[in-house]
């Protein structure tokens, strides 16, 4: 079977969605199936790092403006033999999914965001569908379509089982998405750094391959090294998350990744496709959700990571 798969990845729209195609991909791929991977141009290669997956590039220009049907027309052109597409962009819709399905097999919508669509399977993993009466709504909605809702259906990676060996060493983590941007960030960790707590810690950020504003952390590393560590575009992030007792960082995509591992986590809304119900985001764990504003408040969120520490073991 060919399989597929329309994404992106620009400054803007970060790494997640990109991420969940290659995961899948990799999986479809190991049960012998045939993968492609199109987004608008060539990535970086230390995106990816499976070449059995095959990537392809939509347009040969940069910084086209994008029309769905001149998409999608490029996109048939380059996927000649009837398959399953999988969608995982939030600027494709109706115009050119239909274009899509006169030829193809079959239309597989994932988003993070309620958009009409005629897809054939829609997956939207969001935790507002551990609710069942949005649920039903979404059936009235599509009655024609196969349903995965909820996050028993995250694309993540395999959950790595061998025990981290734990010491007395409060480990932090900052990660805001592959494009984030991490301007706050670094003031809560000056300021967190700086400020009157006595308890042995150390700091670890992210950085994606487009992440914004991280370069003010680099001479703080220098001065600091035993404090903080840099780490830039891992590959496999799900390994490294498992060593850490507290995630600061977006309600993206990761949220299903840290509440997988069961790490304690103060998450952000820094995006519009972010908005939770707090009710059913509980059902996975987490319970600390604020709004982007609050980044500016530096002081509080230090104050916050060590009431985290104190009660490590009730949280």
């Amino acid at each position: 079977m060919y399989c597929y798969f329309r994404t992106n990845v620009t400054k803007t729209s970060g790494l997640g969605n990109y991420k969940r195609c290659l995961r899948l991909a990799e999986n479809l791929h190991r049960k012998g199936h045939d993968c492609t991977i199109f987004t608008d141009n060539k990535l970086k290669k230390n995106l990816f790092n499976n070449k059995q997956i095959k990537h392809k590039q939509n347009y040969h220009k940069k910084n086209i403006k994008f029309s769905e049907l001149k998409d999608a027309k490029n996109f048939l052109k380059n996927s000649d033999i009837p398959g399953f597409v999988f969608v995982d962009d939030t600027r494709i819709g109706i115009p050119w999914q239909k274009k899509i399905k006169n030829f193809h097999k079959k239309l597989i919508v994932i988003t993070d965001v309620t958009k009409k669509n005629v897809a054939d399977i829609l997956i939207n993993t969001k935790p507002d569908y551990l609710n069942p009466s949005i649920i039903e709504k979404e059936k009235i909605k599509n009655k024609e379509k196969k349903l995965l809702l909820g996050p028993r259906y995250a694309i993540l990676e395999k959950k790595i089982k061998n025990k981290v060996k734990k010491n007395n060493i409060f480990k932090i983590v900052f990660y805001f998405g592959g494009s984030g941007d991490l301007t706050y960030a670094s003031k809560i960790i000056k300021e967190f750094v700086f400020s009157k707590i006595f308890f042995k810690y150390k700091i670890f950020v992210i950085i994606g391959p487009n992440s914004k504003n991280y370069k003010s952390l680099i001479p703080l590393q220098k001065k600091i090294k035993s404090k903080l560590n840099l780490i830039y575009s891992p590959n496999n992030f799900s390994k490294l998350l498992k060593n850490f007792d507290l995630y600061i960082g977006s309600a993206g995509v990761s949220m299903f990744e840290t509440s997988l591992y069961k790490i304690p986590s103060i998450l952000f809304k820094t995006s519009f496709d972010q908005e939770v119900d707090i009710s059913c985001l509980e059902k996975i764990g987490h319970y600390f959700l604020m709004e982007k504003n609050d980044l500016r408040r530096t002081k509080k969120i230090c104050k916050i990571i060590n009431i985290f520490f104190e009660n490590k073991k009730r949280i």
